[in-house]
């Protein structure tokens, strides 16, 4: 049995999908990588994780619509999400804040740097 943390990244771009999972893997994480958010969901119903960090804009199935369903797997209700995207609309964004069921917005392009300081913020490494 694995006592590492596990983080679930939901990530369409292969650039951005790299990077989150190397900056997750040098904070202590074992890392799961889908490329959508309906492959995401499968996964997420059947396993456990410490973190998600999910795009919001993504083919099949985004990731806000992702984690709308996610919130309602008893196993996830309370883990932490943080939602990443290159949607800088101050009305979406805040719009998506308000719905209480993510942890932390970040946009694109991130750096190490601020997603440690995010990490952090929420207690998670």
């Amino acid at each position: 049995m694995s006592l590492k943390k596990r983080a679930l990244v939901v990530e369409d771009t292969s650039f951005f999908k790299d990077m989150l999972r190397k900056f997750l893997f040098k904070f202590g994480y074992e890392v799961e990588v889908c490329m959508n958010g309906e492959e995401a969901l499968s996964l997420a119903k059947s396993q456990d994780f410490d973190l998600i960090v999910a795009d919001w804009l993504m083919p099949i199935k985004s990731g806000l619509d992702f984690i709308k369903e996610v919130r309602l797997f008893s196993n996830h209700r309370k883990t932490p999400i943080v939602m990443i995207s290159s949607e800088n609309d101050a009305n979406k964004v805040k719009q998506v804040i308000g719905l209480g069921i993510i942890d932390s917005y970040l946009i694109k392009p991130i750096t190490a740097e601020t997603f440690e300081k995010q990490l952090e913020r929420l207690k998670l490494i």
